[in-house]
């Protein structure tokens, strides 16, 4: 690619996804991209047996008709409305991976795979559109800045449309001029708010995003037109949805230095909650390896940065959405079980006797010394910021203690193809795609770079037989 001068945000992610070459797409990124993206596939999985998939599934019967499937699902939709439906999937359960402030990967792959058509493509492909497309919402994300979300924005449903976009633009080759205009369409479109978490319009923030994605790019082949500079312009999507510390000008010089899959890199979250309670969830774990146990804690003090309990609103939840929430309800869940997986946060298990007893014991608070120990707290996603310290009093009089720095799943602390597949099982005997159809797509996606066509992944990700 060559340097030219200084362009506009918007113009420079376009000429940037136009001009992009396989070959300058590094070796490492491709690697550790697939296992995200079968992160992602098995979350879209876990939404088909989650508590929305029923009004999601009535609300595809109200728009019958439609080439594209629903994915883990036998239903064929729409571009657009399989975009809705399945990215609202891949974000029912919290389980979807996790790049501060956002949560773009499985957003991504939705929208990727609604927008295949009908020619192949192959997975060398679809890795590298999933590749551009995380890069260019990571260098959105990282120049809009934290304030951002502080102001209420839910950042997984404002900026994974661009990234969704730029994935799809960058699959089918779209010209630089169109892009500029679809990132026109995504810009003056986007919305969400954090008031929805431990709704389904949370996860609906990311169906949407998914299909805003598709649209743009229909809509600008069809000869719709937006505003060209719409990142970028004077009363454009910086200045409206940014702050002070927003700077649209930062993006151009970033793009691909680094690749944001290889750095920051995305933690893949190992329960399927909201971030904010993972370290302290984890905490436990090693304490009940020291020999604390539901049955013999008197207390539990858990103490977590400034701003890191945000997210957890429900202290006493109701439903299994709220669950996902919930410190109170995390920790307890932690304690009760050995295996975190889909059923502990279903509504059920959030009203058992042992739970609701155990969760009066627990008491979460935000420590304002770990501001001052970790000055750059303050501009880290919940989950990141300062630590977790997890205190247990046992009745015998012992006290415990343990503190993690970072989730489990985090880049530094990563998972495995081991923990991908155990995941992916879970997620899959979820939404009932039967044990060999999981292995038919888990051996895909293993070896998905030398796939000639993703079409076999597909139809194994909806139990299709061709």
């Amino acid at each position: 690619m060559n340097d030219t001068a200084k362009l506009g945000a918007t113009a420079a992610i376009a000429r940037f996804v136009s001009e992009l070459s396989s070959n300058d797409i590094p070796v490492d990124a491709i690697e550790k991209a697939k296992m995200v993206i079968a992160d992602s596939f098995a979350c879209i999985l876990s939404g088909v047996g989650s508590e929305l998939a029923p009004t999601m599934l009535a609300y595809l019967d109200e728009a019958p008709g439609g080439t594209v499937p629903v994915l883990g699902t036998s239903r064929c939709a729409t571009p657009q409305l399989a975009a809705l439906v399945t990215g609202t999937f891949a974000a029912a359960l919290d389980y979807d991976d996790l790049m501060t402030p956002v949560h773009p990967s499985a957003v991504v792959v939705t929208a990727l795979c609604c927008a295949l058509g009908n020619r192949p493509v192959s997975g060398r492909r679809f890795i590298e559109a999933y590749i551009v497309g995380i890069e260019i919402g990571a260098k959105v994300a990282q120049a809009i800045g934290r304030g951002h979300s502080g102001r209420g924005f839910h950042a997984t449903a404002t900026l994974c449309g661009f990234s969704s976009f730029a994935a799809i633009a960058y699959l089918k080759g779209l010209p630089a001029e169109q892009i500029e205009l679809g990132l026109g369409v995504v810009a003056t479109n986007s919305g969400g708010l954090l008031c929805s978490l431990g709704t389904m319009a949370k996860p609906f923030h990311s169906g949407l995003a998914a299909r805003l994605a598709v649209d743009a790019e229909a809509l600008t082949r069809l000869g719709f037109t937006a505003s060209p500079i719409a990142i970028e312009a004077e009363r454009g999507f910086f200045a409206a949805y940014g702050d002070e510390g927003s700077n649209a000008s930062l993006i151009e010089g970033s793009l691909g230095k680094p690749w944001a899959v290889i750095d920051p890199g995305a933690t893949l979250k190992r329960f399927p909650s909201c971030i904010a309670g993972h370290r302290a969830m984890a905490a436990v774990i090693d304490l009940k390896k020291q020999g604390a146990t539901a049955q013999n804690v008197e207390s539990v003090d858990v103490a977590v940065a400034p701003g890191a309990l945000q997210p957890l609103m429900y202290p006493n939840p109701k439903t299994g959405l709220e669950s996902k929430f919930s410190m109170q309800y995390a920790v307890a869940a932690a304690f009760l079980s050995d295996a975190l997986g889909i059923a502990t946060f279903e509504t059920d298990a959030t009203q058992r006797f042992s739970v609701r007893d155990l969760m009066a014991r627990i008491h979460a608070w935000e420590d304002p010394q770990q501001a001052v120990e970790d000055p750059v707290s303050a501009n880290l996603s919940w989950g990141y910021r300062g630590y977790a310290r997890v205190t247990v009093r046992l009745k015998d009089g012992r006290v415990l203690e343990k503190q993690v720095d970072v989730p489990p799943g985090h880049p530094s602390n990563p998972l495995d193809w081991q923990d991908i597949e155990n995941k992916m099982h879970d997620c899959a005997a979820s939404a009932g795609l039967p044990v060999h159809e999981t292995e038919r797509a888990l051996s895909a996606l293993r070896t998905l770079e030398t796939l000639s066509d993703m079409s076999g992944l597909i139809d194994a990700m909806t139990g299709v037989k061709r």
